[in-house]
């Protein structure tokens, strides 16, 4: 009898488990409308970014504007999730507008609800840190 029970417990444990793994935040929940009004007006336009699922994006100078201050194209070089559920995305990019290109990780929220990235010109940053100004924070409009 201890056996069916406990038979019967891995079992249960197994599909509470198995439904908690679907509710991860995944690559076709970063699309959209990403914004941050701190950032109205300031160098390099990121009050509002839109992001496609061509891995293209906008993005504005202010969350009002609607022409944007810079356009990229992407090519997601990794992806993975952490044991919080967050979704990291490792990009290279490049700028249309300047012909400038470089390197992006992206965190992106297990709810889906913040994005947070830091990019560089020369490498894949090493940390998610406002330190050396490439850093920011949107959310999910």
């Amino acid at each position: 009898m201890i056996t069916g029970r406990l038979a019967l417990l891995i079992v249960l444990l197994l599909m509470v488990s198995l439904s908690f793994a679907d509710d991860k935040i995944s690559i076709d929940d970063i699309y959209g409308i990403w914004v941050n009004s701190d950032y109205n007006g300031n160098y390099p336009p990121r009050a509002k970014e839109i992001h496609h699922p061509e891995d293209t994006s906008e993005w504005y100078y202010r969350v009002t504007d609607s022409e944007p201050g810079y356009t990229f194209k992407y090519t997601r070089t990794d992806s993975w999730h952490d044991n919080e559920g967050n979704l990291w995305i490792k990009y290279t990019w490049y700028c249309n507008e300047d012909s400038t290109s470089g390197y992006i990780t992206i965190k992106f929220s297990d709810s889906g609800k913040t994005r947070e990235s830091v990019y560089s010109g020369v490498k894949y940053p090493d940390e998610m840190s406002p330190i050396g100004g490439n850093y920011a924070i949107h959310y999910r409009q």
